[in-house]
């Protein structure tokens, strides 16, 4: 027998988070992009994301489990969201190592397009020595 449950609650979202972990910093860099500040910065901007989409996350799923979090966060906005913050913060086992994937398989398509483009290091980011 299948436990509903534990899919809806366990193993959706932590594939959901795995995936986007990947697939975010690629989304989030344009491939005209030949610099590698643009795939940290992208890969840094999926992270915050995935971090504050893992609290809203965790407290829609405190709230569908009967938790009352809409109570709680009338109340005490802050102390509410630094709560959900700090388990999300957990999440990062799942979605940490994706990332690092996904920013990986960014820089190598960037490091490709510039030998393509016959590019080298010093004609693409004076900055870089």
């Amino acid at each position: 027998m299948i436990d509903t449950g534990f899919i809806l609650t366990v193993a959706l979202p932590v594939a959901g988070m795995a995936a986007l972990g990947y697939y975010l910093p690629r989304l989030l860099t344009p491939s005209r992009v030949r610099r590698q500040r643009h795939a940290v910065y992208a890969t840094f901007c999926a992270a915050v994301t995935l971090w504050l989409g893992a609290a809203v996350m965790m407290a829609g799923l405190y709230g569908s489990d009967g938790a009352p979090v809409a109570t709680a966060g009338a109340i005490a906005p802050v102390a509410t969201g630094v709560y959900f913050l700090k388990r999300a913060a957990s999440s990062v086992i799942v979605w940490g190592p994706m990332l690092a994937l996904g920013w990986f398989s960014v820089a190598q398509r960037i490091e490709r397009a510039k030998a393509q483009d016959g590019i080298s290091m010093d004609q693409s980011d004076p900055n870089a020595r």
